[in-house]
C-alpha cells in the first residue's frame, strides 16, 4: 500500500465502527459521532501498548484470529 493511501481518519471511523458494535450500538452517522471522540485515544492507547509488549499488528491479528476466531 502506498503512504498517499493510509489514512489516519479512516483507521480512526474503523475504531469508533467497532467501539461501537462492541457496546451494542449499531453504526449509525449519531451514534459514530458519540464515539468518534473516544476512538482516536483508544486507538493510540492500544497501539503504544502492543509496541510495547514487542507485538507488531500483523502477528498479533494472527494470534487474536486463532484465539477468538
Amino acid at each position: 500500500m502506498a503512504a498517499q493511501d493510509k489514512d489516519p481518519e479512516a483507521m480512526v471511523l474503523a475504531m469508533a465502527r467497532a467501539m461501537a458494535r462492541a457496546d451494542g450500538n449499531g453504526e449509525t452517522p449519531a451514534i459514530l459521532r458519540e464515539y468518534l471522540g473516544d476512538a482516536p485515544k483508544v486507538a493510540i492507547g492500544f497501539l503504544e501498548a502492543i509496541t510495547k509488549a514487542g507485538w507488531d499488528a500483523a502477528e498479533l491479528l494472527q494470534a487474536l484470529r486463532q484465539t477468538h476466531g
